[in-house]
């Protein structure tokens, strides 16, 4: 593993039903901060997925912290953080959450 690059996709395919995601080559050095952006039913979710081991991919490579996601998708999750808009971690409102969450960030 290039210990310089947490993610690393090269020709990442993954098919669902009619929408095919592809991504000829993705890499996000350590310590870098990058943005999905993209209209709805873009692939973005659908990326987020696979690099977490969520979804299996239909072909290509991909690796995450020097692992493969489809492979250790246990230890992979244990190195990143990922929750969806539709499986919140706690049903708070934000000024409960973020005293909450100011609270374990002092311990």
């Amino acid at each position: 593993m290039d210990t310089d690059t947490w993610i690393t996709c090269r020709d990442l395919r993954v098919r669902r039903e009619a929408f095919t995601l592809e991504v000829p080559e993705l890499l996000v050095p350590k310590g870098e901060v990058v943005g999905l952006v993209g209209p709805n039913g873009a692939g973005k979710t659908t990326l987020l997925e696979v690099l977490c081991g969520l979804r299996h991919r239909t072909g290509g490579t991909v690796r995450v912290v020097g692992l493969d996601p489809g492979r250790a998708p246990g230890r992979v999750r244990a190195r990143v953080g990922y929750m969806t808009d539709d499986l919140p971690l706690w049903d708070l409102k934000l000024d409960k959450l973020l005293e909450r969450l100011k609270e374990m960030l002092q311990s």
